[in-house]
């Protein structure tokens, strides 16, 4: 608890929570991305089955970039699926303003 200081303060940070209470504001377009299982596959799947309950638009994929761990080996993976991502939904490079 030295980090957050007491449970109301962790619960700001629940990721379920945060979910349920701003629900309506994510519903209007798809912005959230859940990443990989690797050894989280419960969590993953209800964090999916929590999502769609809730109405809100993303993209889930299954196979990890890297093992689950407490260091940064999962990032880079991580945000080059975050950025083939966005390249979806951006225009071609013809119709981009410069």
């Amino acid at each position: 608890m030295e980090v957050t200081g007491s449970p109301a303060r962790l619960d700001e940070y629940d990721v379920r929570q945060n979910l349920r209470r701003h629900a309506r504001a994510l519903q209007g377009a798809r912005r959230v991305a859940l990443g990989g299982i690797g050894t989280l596959e419960a969590d993953w799947t209800a964090g999916r089955r929590l999502l769609e309950a809730l109405g809100i638009p993303h993209d889930a994929y299954r196979d990890a970039p890297a093992d689950h761990r407490w260091d940064t080996a999962w990032l880079a993976p991580a945000l080059q699926h975050l950025l083939a991502l966005e390249a979806g939904f951006l225009p071609e490079p013809s119709a981009r303003e410069e």
